[in-house]
């Protein structure tokens, strides 16, 4: 069964394959099937925007007649509740320049706010032939009051946990294990292998 993962990131494959670990699965990248398409994020939540992406892949699938059985799209919102409105689904585009600039913008913003708190949510969206689904991850924390780089990337530098540790600070396989990404791809997972009897 070919999946394409709607995403050349090396970061996310690495994630996704370690979520799908069957022999049965084969994972495809865009520049594996050279397909070249950005689709525009026009979406006002995760959800549009992981369906968008997934429904552009899946017609230039179609297209071009390729063996593929499904794709799989996602996307991530960045949450700040003391300003819902401020980033959301524009995690990438609420604020010009790199994502230690944004990081950098947030905690100006933050800086003399008591309320912190923060949440992650990342859709995976799986689109095959006959439906659209969609499997959600979160994780919860607060902003902290500096940067520290490390580990992931973005928000992960400023983004505190409930242990106290940022994000950036997770090993590898901690990451791996409690992302938001690695928790929709455990019920994406799930799902893959109840349809193929696995």
């Amino acid at each position: 069964m070919n999946i394409l993962i709607a995403s050349n990131n090396k970061e996310k494959l690495r994630e996704l394959k370690k979520m799908l670990p069957y022999t049965e699965v084969t994972l495809l990248t865009p520049n594996e099937v050279e397909i070249n398409i950005d689709p525009d994020e026009s979406g006002k939540t995760p959800e549009e925007n992981a369906r968008i992406k997934a429904e552009e892949f899946w017609a230039e699938i179609k297209e071009k007649e390729l063996d593929i059985a499904a794709v799989v799209s996602d996307d991530t919102g960045i949450f700040v509740e003391a300003f819902l409105e401020l980033i959301g689904e524009k995690a990438n585009r609420w604020h010009k320049g790199t994502p230690m600039d944004r990081n950098k913008k947030l905690l100006e913003i933050m800086e003399n706010e008591e309320n912190r708190n923060i949440h992650y949510k990342t859709v995976l969206c799986y689109k095959d032939e006959e439906k659209c689904l969609f499997f959600e991850g979160f994780n919860h924390g607060v902003i902290s009051t500096e940067i520290k780089e490390g580990t992931g990337y973005a928000y992960d530098y400023i983004f505190k946990l409930s242990d106290g540790r940022m994000i950036s600070e997770l090993t590898l396989d901690e990451r791996d294990g409690m992302i938001c990404r690695a928790v929709a791809a455990r019920e994406l997972s799930a799902y893959i292998k109840t349809k193929m009897d696995l």
